[in-house]
């Protein structure tokens, strides 16, 4: 084993050292195990709900990096003397975040909305396409003819329908002449 392979191996444990401190293994399979059978119990709720954490994710991440950074920074500053006014300026910016991170949220929530609606959509569209291609009967006892979603038989129906109005050759027939 080399060195940097040995270096990785060494971190890989450390940190899933600091996850069993932290968050001790049983409880981490509890958690999985019953966010799996919610997902399974409640699909659609779950796309939901983890399409909103998703789309809610970055933003929040971004912001408590913004937060922490200038956190760091006028801390600086106001060691540096400047107490007051650094703490003028956190307040604002404390502010300034509240009135931006309100509107970032309500888009993030209607395009997670909007997609998971989409979804949907999707889910509900296939189903029908599915219903309709297993629903076509074959003339033959009854057997589903995969892949046709009805066409061929709207096909001979129409044809059907219009026996008589057309002559063969493409024009209008003795029906369409006589006004019928």
């Amino acid at each position: 084993m080399s060195s940097q392979e040995s270096i990785i191996s060494r971190l890989l444990g450390s940190a899933q050292r600091v996850a069993d401190n932290v968050i001790p293994p049983e409880t981490r399979q509890r958690v999985y195990t019953q966010t799996r059978a919610f997902a399974e119990q409640r699909p659609f709720l779950m796309t939901f709900l983890t399409l909103q954490a998703l789309f809610a994710a970055f933003p929040l991440l971004l912001l408590l990096a913004t937060l922490l950074i200038s956190l760091a920074f006028f801390a600086g500053a106001a060691l540096l003397a400047f107490a007051f006014v650094s703490s003028a300026v956190c307040l604002a910016l404390f502010f300034t975040t509240v009135f931006i991170v309100f509107p970032v949220f309500v888009v993030t929530s209607t395009a997670a909305t909007f997609t998971g609606a989409g979804a949907v959509g999707a889910y509900v569209v296939a189903r029908w396409a599915w219903n309709c291609c297993v629903s076509v009967r074959a003339e033959n006892g009854g057997a589903p003819r995969a892949g046709t979603l009805g066409i061929d038989k709207k096909i001979e129906d129409a044809k059907k329908a219009f026996e008589g109005y057309t002559n063969g050759g493409g024009g209008w027939g003795e029906k369409a002449c006589n006004g019928e």
